[in-house]
Parts: structure tokens; C-alpha cells; sequence
């Protein structure tokens, strides 16, 4: 049982009186007729006997309830989980240099439980997920300006925490981004003229 000092004192005060009960008590009638009363003998004083005071025992006490003693325990709300969720790679505002289409996303998160999975969306596609990795490999990320976004979900789909990292994706030529009815590298073109 914890109790702090102040709370402790009325206690001290109350049981004041039974210590001195427990001394011994002295008596004698004064020269003018008073009869006086101390802890110690005096010349002709007699022992009194005063009994026993009311008294209890602590340890037959019923325990009180937890908190402090000025009424019921009020039960505070458990604490709210809040997982956070930041975008490591591509950083937001990262500018990306001759990637060839292909970057990696990579998330940190905290305050996740098990079964709590990462959602990847790029440009407004998802593109991995719901899946625990937190890297990925993104392709056909070409030249221009691109938004991720990675979302963290419970197993029932709803969305705990959100990340968001826009970057920039630089080429040294717009024909290195192949179109999709370019030749393969290698293959030969008749040309006719």
C-alpha cells in the first residue's frame, strides 16, 4: 500500500493519543490541592492505570481501493495507438537522374502491429500491396514528375497512417524513354527510302 505523506499525517494524528495511552501515567496532589498528571514519578506520585485505549489493528484493515482515498477509482481510457509511416526513398522533393524506369520505394513505420501491411501507390495506380515488405521495386517510373504514396492498413483494409513523396525524374533524352512500339536493342530496321 503506497500513501503519500500528506495523507498520512491525519493517521499519525489519530493514533497520537493510543502512544500516549500506552505510557505510564503518574498522579499526586499538589501543595494547594491540584492534582496533577505526568509521564514520569514525581515525589509521592502513584502509578495510574489508565487502560487500554480503543485501539485496531492496521494489517485487520480492509485494503483500500487503488488511486487515492477521495473516492472510486476512475479508470482512464487506454492510450490511442497512432503508427506513423515516413517515405524514405524516393524523398520528397528528390530529384532522380538516369534511373532507366526503375526506382525503389522504401518506408520506415512505427507503432505497426503484426497483420498491418503496406499499401504502394504510384501516380494514382496501385502498384504493390497490401504486402509486409517495406521496399519495393517501382517500374516505369519515366521522366517527370511523380507522386507516391504508401498507406498502412489493418487486416480489414482500414487506413492507419498515410505517406505521401512527390520527386522528379530527369533524362538526358526523351528517346531514352522507350516507346512501346520501339525495337528491342539489337534488332535490326529496314528502312525504305
Amino acid at each position: 500500500m503506497v500513501m503519500s505523506l500528506k495523507h498520512l499525517w491525519p493517521l499519525v494524528l489519530a493514533l497520537l493519543p493510543l502512544a500516549l495511552c500506552a505510557q505510564p501515567v503518574y498522579t499526586w496532589v499538589g501543595p494547594r490541592g491540584t492534582v496533577h498528571y505526568a509521564d514520569h514519578p514525581h515525589p509521592g506520585a502513584r502509578r495510574v492505570d489508565i487502560g487500554g485505549g480503543q485501539g485496531f489493528d492496521l494489517e485487520a484493515l480492509p485494503a483500500p481501493a487503488t488511486g487515492s482515498f477521495h473516492g472510486p477509482v476512475k479508470k482512464s481510457p487506454p492510450p490511442v495507438r497512432k503508427p506513423t509511416l515516413r517515405i524514405l526513398s524516393p524523398a520528397n522533393g528528390a530529384s532522380l537522374f538516369n534511373i532507366g524506369g526503375v526506382t525503389t520505394a522504401t518506408v520506415a513505420a512505427r507503432g505497426y502491429l503484426a497483420g498491418e501491411e503496406f499499401v504502394y501507390e504510384l501516380d494514382g495506380k496501385r502498384v504493390a500491396g497490401p504486402t509486409s515488405a517495406s521496399s519495393v521495386t517501382l517500374e516505369h517510373v519515366w521522366r517527370g514528375t511523380h507522386k507516391l504514396m504508401v498507406l498502412l492498413v489493418s487486416p480489414a483494409g482500414q487506413v492507419l497512417a498515410r505517406a505521401v513523396s512527390v520527386f522528379y525524374v530527369h533524362q538526358h533524352s526523351v528517346l531514352l524513354h522507350p516507346h512501346p512500339l520501339a525495337p528491342v536493342a539489337g534488332t535490326r530496321i529496314n528502312v525504305r527510302r
